[in-house]
């Protein structure tokens, strides 16, 4: 009987090591776009992914919000292929969205073409003012 209990816990144990860790907010930065065009929001650093965990963000008038990723300062240069994160939102004036509180993931870098995600910037675009906020993990 004893030896199915230490079995058991040898099997529990194991089971809870292999577990994903789930990034909670490590950092975040403003949102502050005065017009039309594109923003790099997180600087990639070589060897980590990015994992956003929460957005925030309203539109000063009206217009579109998309999170993209790639190198560069406005994620479109550069040796690895370059994505989008989301779509293209769109917003009525004052109009806007929340996405994640800071406790998990809700976005990621993605593999690209079997290239690895770490090292890519996230960059946001924009057709209008748009303000607000966005968390992210890097590891």
């Amino acid at each position: 009987m004893r030896w199915i209990l230490v079995l058991a816990f040898t099997l529990w144990a194991g089971l809870a090591q292999t577990q994903p860790v789930v990034p909670l907010t490590q950092a975040s930065v403003p949102i502050a776009i005065a017009g039309a065009g594109t923003t790099q929001l997180v600087a990639g650093i070589s060897g980590r992914t990015i994992y956003i965990t929460s957005v925030s963000v309203i539109a000063t008038t009206a217009g579109t919000f998309q999170l993209i990723y790639g190198n560069g300062a406005t994620c479109t240069t550069g040796a690895l292929p370059n994505g989008n994160l989301t779509g293209a939102y769109s917003f009525a004036a004052n109009g806007g969205m929340v996405l994640g509180n800071g406790s998990g993931v809700v976005l990621t870098v993605p593999l690209s073409a079997g290239l690895p995600p770490q090292g890519q910037n996230v960059c946001v675009v924009t057709t209008a003012a748009m303000q607000g906020s966005l968390g992210y993990a890097q590891f």
